[in-house]
């Protein structure tokens, strides 16, 4: 999640030194079950390299 490194990154001093290692996301639509999205702290790291992959795959593409 590219959320995470933002955060860690921007908010660092404001966690109280604190990093975010774990992530539940909860979608909650009307009339149907919610759907709940556990990520530990390898698969963050995992889809947060994938978002930098992403990025710098954007700017090399509007850089052209």
């Amino acid at each position: 999640m590219f959320w995470r490194g933002a955060i860690n990154r921007y908010y660092s001093d404001r966690l109280f030194n604190c990093k975010i290692n774990h992530a539940l996301i909860v979608v909650a639509l009307p009339g149907e079950e919610a759907e709940i999205f556990k990520f530990d702290r390898a698969r963050l790291i995992h889809v947060w390299h994938q978002w930098l992959n992403r990025l710098n795959f954007f700017f090399s593409a509007i850089a052209a």
